[in-house]
């Protein structure tokens, strides 16, 4: 995914956000909350990551969960047309689509891997400026892709050159994953509210061959344990359908595709 943020990515990396957090620790029980994995229609992904936020503050944690999509999907950012969305992907026979909560491109996930990690407010990294987050989660993506052999960084482009799309794989916005300093492998778009901070993550698994989900997930999750400085990992349960209800209502509801 893509987002429109702005900040210390253009032209030279950010200080690094782990610094920050390791000097302003939440607790020294501190932990990452992961749910498991599964393959979901878009609606009830887009309802589960916005839930999220949510119970991150209740928990007062950070929560991460990988999933797959059953139809196969589009999402689309916050801020886009719908009729400009529809013109751009044309017809795609049983594909679902859904306007996520976060800003950001067009992201085809019919063979991507995707990711949402919700911050609570009260956590450190969740009070920095959006692209110190926005580079720090990429940057932990980066070093678990380098744990594979994949040589992976960050791009931060020269004055002047041309960023972003419509698409999210057109082309690399500030912070983005890269592979040979320009092809991107990996976006991610952000939703900021008083609960915390909402990451909803994709990386192409064609430009990464071969990919294992689960092996992906444990690495990225110890590369985001000392992001957020957590020293540990919590496995989770699904959450009970009931609380999810008024999320899923929303995202399943006939207005919010066509909202704009």
């Amino acid at each position: 995914m893509c987002d429109s943020v702005s900040g210390g990515c253009f032209g030279r990396p950010v200080a690094d956000p782990r610094a920050a957090v390791a000097h302003d620790p939440v607790g020294a029980a501190l932990q990452l909350g992961v749910y498991p994995t599964g393959e979901f229609q878009a609606a009830y992904n887009m309802a589960f990551d916005f839930h999220m936020l949510g119970e991150a503050a209740l928990r007062g944690m950070p929560l991460f969960r990988h999933y797959g999509w059953e139809p196969k999907a589009f999402t689309f950012g916050y801020t886009q047309r719908l009729s400009d969305v529809i013109r751009r992907i044309g017809p795609a026979s049983g594909v679902d689509l859904c306007r996520r909560p976060s800003g950001g491109g067009i992201v085809d996930h019919r063979n991507d891997w995707t990711y949402a990690l919700a911050i609570p407010a009260v956590h450190p990294l969740a009070k920095r400026g959006p692209m110190a987050i926005y580079c720090g989660v990429h940057q932990a993506l980066a070093d678990a892709l380098g744990q594979m052999d994949v040589a992976a960084g960050l791009w931060h482009p020269a004055p002047g050159e041309a960023s972003g799309g419509m698409s999210c794989f057109e082309r690399p916005s500030p912070g983005d994953v890269v592979l040979s300093g320009w092809l991107k492998v990996a976006g991610a778009a952000m939703k900021r509210t008083r609960d915390g901070v909402l990451i909803q993550g994709s990386l192409d698994r064609a430009r990464v061959p071969p990919f294992e989900a689960e092996w992906m997930a444990d690495q990225f999750g110890r590369e985001l344990s000392a992001l957020l400085a957590a020293a540990n990992r919590l496995s989770l349960e699904f959450p009970e359908p009931v609380s999810l209800e008024p999320e899923l209502s929303h995202y399943q509801s006939a207005g919010w595709n066509t909202m704009r």
